[in-house]
């Protein structure tokens, strides 16, 4: 690889990086929000949620309309979550990035010293 493009490529890694640093923090505050929604996700599946509004509503959903509008909703939110919350980030993408900069940035100042 010539020595500009080496430059180029590492100027390239940079803004790659960049973004998806921008990109992994948004997924984050997503994430933060996504919580408080879990939370009440599993309050409602273990029949924590005390709710009143609520409870009419489920109650009237399961009695009059013989319907059970809120289970599955629930439980494939719950699913989702926990898949996201294992696999949900970019955070393998960075580490890489990074070390294939140090590498590259090494080996553009090994070139200049020489």
């Amino acid at each position: 690889m010539t020595k500009k493009g080496k430059e180029q490529l590492f100027q390239d890694l940079k803004i790659v990086q960049q973004n998806f640093q921008r990109a992994n923090q948004i997924i984050w505050e997503a994430f933060q929000h996504l919580q408080e929604v879990f939370l009440l996700a599993q309050q409602i599946q273990n029949h924590t949620y005390e709710d009143t509004h609520f409870l009419r509503v489920k109650n009237f959903f399961l009695t009059r309309m013989e319907k059970d509008l809120f289970t599955t909703p629930i439980n494939n939110f719950l699913k989702a979550y926990r898949r996201f919350d294992e696999k949900g980030h970019f955070e393998p993408i960075l580490f890489t990035l990074q070390q294939t900069i140090e590498v590259f940035e090494e080996s553009i100042q090994e070139e200049e010293e020489n």
